[in-house]
């Protein structure tokens, strides 16, 4: 599953969609945002709530290089990222995997 960079009410649609037929827990996420339509950061960090309820160990993946790259303190500092970063405990597994 992927999340688009773009947060909008029909990207929250699509990750719920895709979320209904995943069978493993992993999303990439961008690490960088184009742009929020008005209510999309919210609806997409209610999806991520969906997401991580719905798997054992839901896995955030980011195009980081590894867990020191500027991108990953970046990613908490919008509210789809500090979503998804809350719900993966420990915050970095390996290299760019995160998990909870």
């Amino acid at each position: 599953m992927e999340l688009a960079a773009t947060h909008s009410i029909s990207a929250a649609e699509i990750l719920l969609r895709e979320v209904e037929r995943a069978k493993a827990g992993n999303l990439i996420i961008s690490t960088k945002s184009s742009g929020n339509a008005a209510g999309g950061e919210a609806a997409v960090a209610q999806a991520l709530v969906t997401w991580a309820q719905q798997f054992d160990y839901a896995t955030l993946v980011t195009h980081a290089r590894d867990p020191s790259d500027p991108q990953i303190e970046d990613l908490p500092r919008r509210l789809v990222g500090l979503t998804a970063s809350l719900l993966c405990i420990p915050p970095v597994r390996a290299a760019f995997l995160w998990s909870r």
